[in-house]
């Protein structure tokens, strides 16, 4: 097959980075929907199953990078990245499935943006298309911990937009896209500086939303593009990890997007959330409620808000202003943003 002019969108373009961890049940169905034109580079997060060689199997063409223990999801995107050799990468789940024409209409939607990333229509277990992300609030996160959330929350306090979002049909711009698949050039990557490594898990993405749009770019939502997402496939195995973590990069963002003080705010703010729902909680196990959040629950939502508030960020990444008008907050950089430095906290992937 021949290869398309430079001008016109082509798969030749493109590279697609798998970051693993014990994917060994979701791999195989992920890069079996990848084309053959697309690069593959996979980055294996030290599983100890055989997802690594289950995707050799499919994809032997693959680069594969191992990592020496788990250097969290942002970090292992990052050895992907740098060791593609095409302009335009997709970043894909291994719990995510591609339709055939998925990653050529984000590349062509890609054509038309500057400085953007481009993610699809996810599709849930269901097939039910999700709706989009809305910009970190932290007074819709604080609802969402709160008691019975879903009965009196604002639209927004499960992170989503309104499923009635013109959006969800037209596409457009967005406050971020999904991690699980999206499409960005590698120049811009260069230029933003890659993931940023502070967070070993969740809101990489919106991280990096945030940088492409002090360039002048967006993050653009385009649902003629489509894929499926099992969710969570590693995260689902352990997730009261998966607790920890999203928490610990909530209060990580907020301190840098936000400065430190109001950073330590809504770690106090959360807190107290938490606190307020344990009473609500014993009430729903003694009437034998179906939703019962256990004690290991909020032990390790409290475990993420404090781990994040007292965390050491380490990461080169700069963030811009933010719309609320706060300063930048980046810290002076201790280690370089291409370190495999370790957590402590390195046991589960998205």
């Amino acid at each position: 097959m021949s290869r398309a002019p430079d001008n016109i969108p082509s798969l030749y373009q493109l590279s697609a980075v798998v970051v693993l961890f014990n994917s060994a049940d979701v791999v195989g169905r992920c890069l079996s929907s990848i084309p053959r034109e697309v690069e593959v580079i996979l980055v294996d997060n030290a599983s100890v199953d055989e997802g690594g060689a289950i995707a050799r199997s499919v994809r032997p063409d693959a680069i594969l990078i191992h990592a020496n223990h788990n250097v969290g999801f942002g970090a292992g995107c990052n050895l992907g990245w740098r060791s593609a050799s095409r302009p335009y990468v997709a970043f894909i789940n291994p719990d995510v499935r591609v339709r055939p024409d998925t990653l050529i209409t984000l590349l062509r939607r890609m054509a038309k943006e500057t400085h953007s990333m481009v993610g699809p229509l996810l599709l849930d277990e269901a097939g039910r298309p999700r709706p989009c992300k809305r910009r970190s609030s932290v007074w819709l996160d604080l609802c969402g911990l709160l008691p019975a959330a879903a009965r009196w929350a604002p639209v927004g306090w499960d992170g989503k937009l309104d499923r009635a979002a013109s959006v969800h049909n037209d596409g457009g711009t967005v406050d971020t896209v999904e991690g699980a698949c999206f499409l960005i050039s590698r120049r811009d990557l260069e230029t933003v500086g890659g993931f940023d490594e502070d967070f070993f898990l969740y809101y990489e993405e919106e991280s990096l939303a945030l940088r492409l749009e002090e360039l002048g770019g967006a993050a653009v939502y385009e649902p003629r593009a489509m894929a499926e997402h099992a969710g969570a496939a590693s995260t689902s195995k352990v997730a009261a990890l998966a607790n920890l973590h999203i928490n610990r990069s909530r209060i990580i963002f907020y301190r840098k997007r936000d400065g430190a003080v109001r950073g330590g705010l809504a770690a106090a703010l959360f807190g107290l959330g938490v606190l307020v729902s344990v009473p609500v909680s014993l009430v729903n196990l003694v009437l034998r409620r179906k939703r019962i959040e256990t004690p290991r629950y909020f032990y390790q939502v409290l475990r993420g808000l404090l781990d994040g508030m007292t965390a050491t960020l380490h990461s080169e990444v700069h963030y811009p202003r933010d719309r609320i008008g706060s300063r930048s907050t980046s810290l002076p950089c201790r280690t370089p943003a291409t370190g495999g430095r370790r957590s402590r906290l390195d046991a589960v992937r998205r």
